[in-house]
């Protein structure tokens, strides 16, 4: 039997099956397209599992710095991103409209930080 000690090689050794798939049967075969749903659908279910994963702490709180230090000479940030976080999920805010990072998870971390992105990059366009 073979084992994996770490999920990187499993998705190595499935990713080998996907490409000896193509070798083997050729680029326009049914069993290589079926192969290539399959590869499709591991991703996804892959991405899926990252995204409800709690989000990385130290990241966390490298954005909430970032993000605080921006919102000191920008009042519109602070104001976008609860916003935006109460859109994505309203749980993450408190009471007191404070947002709780505690609870963030990878994919709400990643939306949250790509958002935070594209706000600078257009403030910095009007600039």
């Amino acid at each position: 039997p073979i084992f994996y000690g770490s999920r990187d090689q499993v998705l190595s050794e499935v990713s080998q099956i996907w490409r000896n798939c193509e070798l083997y049967n050729g680029n326009q075969s049914i069993v290589t397209e079926g192969a290539h749903q399959c590869e499709r659908w591991i991703s996804t279910m892959l991405q899926e599992l990252e995204d409800g994963r709690p989000a990385d702490v130290e990241a966390v709180d490298r954005f909430n710095d970032a993000f605080m230090a921006e919102a000191e000479s920008d009042a519109d940030a602070a104001e976008r991103l609860m916003e935006f976080v109460k859109k994505l999920n309203p749980k993450l805010l408190t009471s007191d409209g404070d947002l709780e990072l505690e609870n963030l998870t990878s994919g709400e971390f990643r939306a949250m930080n790509s958002f935070f992105d594209g706000y600078l990059s257009k403030k910095r366009g009007r600039e």
